[in-house]
């Protein structure tokens, strides 16, 4: 295959697998490239898995594929497919029927391609296939797997490979702070990013399972957590990214480990696009983590649960046992998903809360805060997840001069400053990017 059509390929792959993160768990978000050959040119139909019952990708290809072909018989009448999907075609009877049925009765279809093998398929997918004529193999062996064509499936798939093998979700730890690594001060409200970045932790509630978050940010912001289409296309954030992009064009946006990163920031006017069209089939599960009662926050829980009639999406409480029986006695309106064990037991809370979260079927999880949980949360990370600094190019005393926060001198004594956990600021930076008045530091775990 020539250079420039497996650079395509592998593009289109790639935002394929971005339309389908955060629409479509606790299934996997596959992307599949069908590629027709006439005698006199080459087409590619994309295709993205869609929400759990409905389409997987392959499908969306071949569905596409035949209504080409029916309009235009005689331009297609002699033709060849080749299908390249980032995970191998299911051959199981579920919501849907087997992809592998669907393939087989394409006569035309020579060649099947596919990065990733399902563990919960046990390579029954290419197997089927390959016993049934169609030339079906894996692109990933051992000889090749530190190749730079395995960061399709670690940019995309990771979260649920990791789910389905490991019983745990992908993390994703977004935090805010200012150019000296302060990210608030205790009990007070304090907004650092501006209105790109904000932007971005939009984008990023629409495109993973689940947003968490813990007792302290409750009480000091008492966030909604949704993904709100107006703040994105408000922030100016297509604009800032094209803007940094022409700044680096000659640096090679596909190095290995930032894919997601970088295919996101490639394809986002076309991703904002898709967001404006259907943001609701984008909400994130909002789980919210309870310690010690607070009365201060009752109207929080009566927000949240009108917000899950608004988004369609639940929220999830989920409260230590130590707490458990008062919770349950003031706030008897509340579904308590589920009980932790006391935060102070380190890794056997971290370890709890994963398998809650592999259980309710996320893949990813964006992590918000606050400095307490991404501590907690420590515990119990590994390489696959990722951590997201935005980075103000502002100082402390400058974000809270401006805004004129009143009593600074007392709220600004040491005692007082929430700063970035050290292990998230040790941790190797992967990629550093532009986004105007702050900076994404996207860095992996040690």
């Amino acid at each position: 295959m020539q250079k420039k059509l497996s650079l395509a390929i592998y593009k289109e792959l790639s935002f394929q697998s971005l339309l389908a993160m955060g629409s479509c768990a606790p299934n996997p978000p596959v992307a599949c490239i069908l590629l027709v050959k006439v005698p006199s040119s080459i087409k590619l139909i994309g295709g993205a898995t869609e929400a759990p019952g409905e389409r997987h990708a392959e499908i969306v290809c071949l569905d596409e594929w035949h209504k080409l072909y029916n309009k235009n018989k005689n331009k297609f009448r002699a033709h060849k497919l080749r299908l390249y999907t980032s995970l191998e075609p299911c051959n199981h009877q579920g919501r849907t029927p087997p992809c592998t049925q669907s393939i087989l009765a394409e006569a035309n279809l020579e060649v099947i391609l596919s990065w990733e093998r399902d563990p919960f398929l046990s390579k029954s997918g290419l197997a089927t296939l390959a016993q049934n004529g169609k030339r079906a193999k894996f692109l990933i062996s051992k000889k090749n797997k530190t190749s730079s064509v395995t960061s399709l499936g670690q940019a995309f798939l990771s979260g649920y490979l990791s789910r389905i093998t490991k019983s745990r979700p992908r993390f994703h730890l977004k935090v805010a702070c200012s150019q000296d690594g302060v990210m608030g001060i205790r009990g007070t409200r304090l907004p650092i990013s501006h209105t790109p970045a904000s932007g971005l932790g939009h984008l990023l509630r629409a495109k993973f399972d689940a947003v968490l978050i813990g007792m302290g940010t409750i009480i000091t912001d008492k966030p909604r957590l949704d993904f709100r289409i107006d703040t994105l296309e408000q922030s100016d954030l297509a604009s800032v990214l094209s803007t940094s992009s022409k700044k680096n064009r000659n640096k090679n946006i596909y190095n290995k480990g930032d894919l997601f990163c970088d295919s996101l920031f490639e394809n986002i006017t076309r991703i904002i696009n898709q967001l404006s069209k259907s943001h609701l089939s984008y909400q994130p599960e909002r789980v919210f983590i309870l310690g010690r009662y607070n009365p201060q926050i009752a109207d929080f829980f009566s927000f949240q649960l009108r917000l899950t009639k608004k988004t369609h999406k639940e929220a999830v409480f989920l409260v230590e046992k130590r707490y458990h029986k008062i919770w349950k006695k003031v706030m008897p309106q509340i579904n308590f998903y589920d009980v932790l064990p006391s935060a102070y037991q380190g890794k056997k809370f971290t370890f709890a809360l994963r398998k809650i979260m592999s259980k309710r079927g996320y893949n990813e999880v964006l992590v918000e805060g606050g400095g307490g949980l991404f501590s907690m949360i420590k515990k119990g990370i590994d390489q696959e997840d990722r951590i997201y600094i935005l980075r103000s190019k502002k100082y402390f005393q400058e974000i809270v001069e401006n805004l004129r926060v009143q009593n600074i001198t007392k709220l600004s004594k040491e005692k007082n400053i929430l700063r970035v956990p050290k292990f998230m600021i040790k941790a190797p930076v992967i990629k550093d990017y532009d986004l105007g008045e702050d900076n994404l530091e996207l860095r992996m775990i040690n």
